[in-house]
């Protein structure tokens, strides 16, 4: 969607990504996250 929360938390010093969309993104070499946005803008988190 926008930027808005983002740059609002980089504006608080707080490091930001934005995640892809249904798809495994890295965070260490033992845990991964997947992101499931929907159209209200909600979304789903799951790690593994």
């Amino acid at each position: 969607m926008g930027d808005r929360i983002k740059n609002g938390l980089k504006e608080q010093g707080v490091d930001t990504q934005i995640l892809p969309d249904r798809q495994w993104a890295a965070l260490s070499d033992n845990i991964k996250i997947f992101c499931i946005t929907t159209i209200i803008q909600d979304a789903i988190l799951m790690a593994r």
